[in-house]
């Protein structure tokens, strides 16, 4: 069989269905967080196995939300091998540089539903939580060849939680307006300490001269 990603959503807790919620992959396998501006997602190619699909997405935060944690919820679907890539059995990715999206196999055609979000059909319902996505079952080599015309399986995973590490929006808004970036303002500390010890180590070097006692030799013939 080979594993499909029909969607991935990030929130800031373990439900997949509360608010704030961000859409990484959706229709079916479009990585739409790889159309925003300032993001690199794409899927990996090639696969290494048929089993595995992987892909990477830039760290990030809820605009609004000072929270660290993030928890994304994938909903996978594993589909015989057998099956031809199409709009529904997909993993797309955008390139900003050619203004197009690609698939991992197949052709890029069945990738272009993807630019206009909902049209890629998804009988699964991929909004509707865990309830609609039977349990994998777990089948050995010999159940496996007893049925070779099982057409998918379907599971939900959830990764997290994420601990998103970096200044806050606030911070970073701050010391545009203030003065220099974080990095310049930790030189600069880090020079002022430097210079502030060779100070001191010179001001005791000194006291210490001036205080050494001076011998007085007296001869008498």
């Amino acid at each position: 069989m080979i594993v499909y990603v029909d969607r991935c959503v990030a929130t800031i807790s373990p439900d997949a269905t509360s608010s704030p919620s961000y859409d990484l992959i959706s229709d079916n396998g479009c990585l739409v967080d790889g159309t925003q501006a300032d993001s690199s997602s794409a899927f990996i190619i090639p696969r290494v196995q048929s089993n595995t699909l992987q892909f990477t997405v830039d760290a990030f935060r809820f605009l609004g939300n000072d929270a660290s944690l993030i928890y994304i919820t994938c909903y996978l679907r594993a589909a015989a091998a057998t099956q031809v890539p199409d709009p529904m059995n997909k993993a797309c990715s955008y390139s900003k540089a050619a203004n197009s999206w690609s698939a991992v196999e197949g052709p890029s055609s069945i990738c272009q539903c993807c630019g206009t979000p909902g049209t890629c059909r998804n009988p699964t319902g991929p909004t509707g939580g865990r309830s609609q996505f039977r349990r994998p079952r777990a089948f050995g080599k010999r159940e496996a060849l007893d049925e070779p015309n099982m057409e998918e399986e379907q599971s939900v995973t959830s990764l997290g939680p994420l601990l998103v590490i970096g200044p806050q929006q606030s911070d970073i808004t701050a010391a545009v307006k203030e003065g220099p970036a974080p990095t310049e303002l930790w030189w600069l500390v880090a020079v002022g300490c430097l210079s502030l010890l060779v100070v001191a180590v010179c001001t005791v070097l000194i006291v210490k001269s001036l205080k050494k006692p001076q011998c007085v030799l007296s001869v008498q013939k």
